[in-house]
């Protein structure tokens, strides 16, 4: 028996293929919907709320040029690229899969400043 190939390949949004359950992502929805960003530049802008431990970005730019705009940090402020997850059909193109703190214009994860937007 051979195997049949199918033309359409299944794209990985995430190279760890992260999923979050709809009603997460539904209150990330509502979050971008009905606040002010809490931080925003030219890049995007962070809709942040303490009741969620994820954080929704609403991204101005082509998803390609902000992922390599993340991968060309420095270590010492890019996040983990396993906590920035693109999404598809919702208000906002960015999760960021860990609790954050924002100071001002500064962000932190686990008191370590990043840089997102």
């Amino acid at each position: 028996m051979t195997k049949r190939h199918s033309p359409h390949k299944k794209h990985m949004e995430h190279p760890l293929a992260i999923k979050f359950s709809n009603s997460i992502l539904d209150q990330l929805d509502e979050l971008v919907k009905d606040t002010q960003p809490v931080l925003e530049t030219e890049k995007g802008s962070l809709f942040y709320s303490d009741k969620l431990p994820l954080v929704a970005i609403k991204i101005k730019i082509p998803i390609s040029q902000y992922l390599d705009f993340i991968k060309s940090q420095d270590h010492d402020v890019r996040p983990r690229l396993a906590n920035v997850v693109p999404v598809s059909n919702r208000n906002f193109e960015i999760v960021i899969n860990t609790p954050l703190v924002v100071v001002g214009e500064q962000i932190e994860i686990e008191g370590r400043k990043v840089i997102l937007i």
